[in-house]
């Protein structure tokens, strides 16, 4: 699965614990036919886990985060790419 998800996003082969990671906290995250359709995390803690972050981000998909400017011609927003839940 990592593999799979590094190829087709492109990233570099140096992300490739950080995408690790990732496939883990997806497949912790979705429910299994065992034991009785719970997820993983769900029946460690007994509590749904939340997927929203994994719902609306893909691994190394460009996102813009905000930044301290010190003058105010700077753009507030830097690009970067998500990797993960942090």
């Amino acid at each position: 699965m990592t593999n799979t998800v590094m190829d087709r996003t492109g990233c570099p082969a140096s992300l490739w614990l950080l995408c690790l990671l990732y496939c883990c906290a997806v497949l912790n995250s979705v429910a299994h036919e065992k034991p009785h359709w719970h997820t993983p995390l769900e029946a460690l803690t007994g509590h749904t886990p939340d997927i929203s972050a994994l719902l609306q981000f893909s691994f190394w998909q460009p996102v813009y985060f905000a930044q301290d400017t010190k003058f105010p011609s700077d753009s507030p927003e830097r690009l970067g790419h998500w990797v993960g839940i942090a």
